[in-house]
């Protein structure tokens, strides 16, 4: 078959109809691909602790005493529940008031009259952490440094409750309960006043200090931190009161 020469014009058009379409269609879909919306990028941001120090105080029922005429009297012991995250410190204040003033008295005489009372705080393991063995009026505060502050400074997260729930991961959970044991023995001249006073009380009050912390967006350089660690003060006197005063008769 002899095909003519406008035959072969139409085919050769034809196959170069079909080239440019087939162009056509490719440089479209690869321009549809490069105009296509990539998912958005994750990114953090970063939060910085901040940390403040709250205090509570509390005031506990006194302790009551009738003393002995002879020997030493041992009051109840007072327990004292704690249960507080980031718990920095504890404090208890022992308060009394020597009754021996209501007979006047000078010098040594007012000394040998003097009450003794003798108190020791104890942790949950039975361990003493401070405690008083002398004559007279007193106020002595037992304290104790228990934790530190939490090492996270800074925290990378996508949104602030993100930041929150993980500064909350790293927050120490405290449960304690500290004892407080009382004696009390008179004096010499004290033991004829004994018979004209009723009980004697030892007042008690407890503060506590804990950690708050809170999460802010960091804007520009990060500040100055303090350290995270806390070196406890000066110990307290020890607990003197023989094993005598501690033990009932």
């Amino acid at each position: 078959m002899t095909l003519k020469k406008t035959d072969k014009l139409i085919a050769v058009i034809g196959v170069i109809i079909l080239i440019i379409a087939g162009l056509g269609i490719i440089l479209y879909t690869g321009g549809e691909k490069k105009d296509q919306v990539l998912p958005p990028v994750e990114t953090k941001n970063t939060y910085i602790v901040t940390c403040s120090e709250v205090t509570i105080s509390r005031t506990l029922d006194s302790v009551t005493i009738k003393p002995k005429i002879i020997g030493w009297k041992i009051a109840d012991p007072v327990e004292i529940p704690l249960n507080q995250q980031n718990l920095k410190s504890i404090e208890i204040i022992v308060t009394y008031k020597d009754r021996s003033g209501i007979f006047p008295m000078i010098g040594l005489l007012k000394r040998i009259g003097a009450d003794t009372l003798a108190f020791g705080v104890l942790d949950t393991q039975g361990n003493e952490i401070g405690g008083d063995n002398s004559k007279g009026d007193k106020e002595i505060p037992i304290s104790k440094v228990v934790g530190q502050r939490i090492e996270l400074q800074t925290i990378e997260a996508e949104t602030l409750e993100e930041a929150q729930e993980i500064l909350k991961e790293n927050y120490i959970d405290y449960q304690e309960t500290y004892t407080v044991e009382c004696a009390l023995k008179t004096g010499f001249i004290g033991k004829i006043r004994e018979r004209f006073i009723g009980q004697h009380r030892v007042d008690l009050a407890f503060n506590y200090t804990y950690y708050e912390y809170d999460v802010e967006l960091l804007d520009g350089e990060p500040p100055e931190l303090p350290p995270t660690g806390y070196q406890p003060g000066p110990s307290q006197g020890p607990y003197t009161a023989t094993n005598q005063a501690l033990t009932k008769h």
